[in-house]
């Protein structure tokens, strides 16, 4: 920790300053909804940034555990009246475990053959989502899952919330990044043959850094679920999963820094949406957002905010 504040102190300090005032600097419906979007994108790019930024390890099924742990913890509150705060942990624990047996079933593949696996494993996990009716809605998706009780149940307490669990989320990263096994995730991603020979069991860590990323991402998907209050599956595809790779890719890269974090401060101040921002019900809350989805400047927004989560796991 005291590591990690002497790289990244002032750093640190500039982003909790950011992340406090932000919803006062800019009270409009618009950048809080977009700065909530852009919080649930960051923990999933996180994960993602061990999982391929640290440990060399290509996955296009992350959006796969991101729907898991938005049905986990939509199911277990609506379903069976469970608190969200146990649905949220049960969003991290479930994909987990899916992480788990992917990580064992697939840790010997490499390269393309490991990018097709994750990808058939999406299009698996999407496709159960869809045709789990009695369960999961289907097609039809879920409704009236509820808020998380977080200091009152306003947009304001959820960003406050989410951004508090991303920075949770980015400071163990960062710590698990200089220790002992961030250096073997290095050494991993360097060669594994080199890795295996000097001792460090390329197996194992692989599988680590599956079960981290896939946890990531379900914790984003069950706050994403009580967000939204309404799920379907089409979130949950091969799109989202690269969304969240281009996320680390550009994140990840020293010279597009500069051209990304312009980037957010430009677009930010353009004329807003009008008719998307205004309603307050959970419902056109999902409406809003699916509207602001078709909106090219509220994918850029995203695309920023992700990327700069990203910027800090550069190898």
């Amino acid at each position: 920790m005291k590591r990690l504040l002497e790289k990244w102190g002032k750093g640190i300090g500039i982003y909790l300053a950011l992340m406090i005032v932000f919803p006062f600097v800019m009270p409009d419906e618009y950048y809080r909804s977009v700065g909530i979007i852009i919080g649930l994108h960051a923990i999933v790019t996180i994960g993602l940034c061990l999982l391929m930024g640290l440990a060399g390890q290509i996955s296009l099924g992350q959006a796969a555990f991101w729907g898991l742990g938005a049905y986990t913890s939509a199911v277990l509150t609506t379903k069976y009246g469970l608190s969200p705060f146990v649905g949220l942990v049960a969003s991290a624990i479930v994909p987990g475990l899916f992480a788990f047996l992917l990580g064992r079933a697939i840790a010997g593949l490499q390269g393309y053959y490991l990018a097709m696996a994750t990808l058939a494993f999406g299009y698996i996990v999407q496709i159960g989502i869809t045709e789990w009716e009695p369960v999961t809605g289907g097609a039809s998706g879920m409704i009236s899952i509820p808020q998380v009780p977080f200091f009152g149940d306003s947009e304001l307490s959820m960003y406050y919330l989410i951004w508090a669990i991303v920075t949770c989320v980015l400071v163990f990263s960062l710590n698990l990044m200089h220790s002992r096994v961030g250096r073997a995730f290095r050494a991993i991603h360097k060669s594994e043959i080199a890795a295996t020979s000097m001792g460090v069991d390329v197996r194992k860590f692989k599988l680590n850094a599956f079960v981290v990323s896939g946890m990531f991402a379900g914790i984003s998907g069950g706050l994403y679920a009580h967000y939204m209050g309404i799920l379907d599956p089409q979130p949950f595809g091969l799109h989202e999963s690269i969304k969240f790779l281009t996320m680390v890719v550009i994140g990840g890269d020293d010279q597009h820094l500069g051209r990304v974090d312009r980037y957010c401060a430009d677009r930010f101040y353009q004329r807003r949406i009008d008719s998307a921002q205004r309603s307050h019900s959970r419902l056109a809350r999902r409406r809003r957002y699916d509207c602001l989805r078709r909106h090219s400047r509220f994918d850029r927004h995203v695309y920023a905010g992700g990327a700069c989560a990203a910027y800090p796991f550069r190898l």
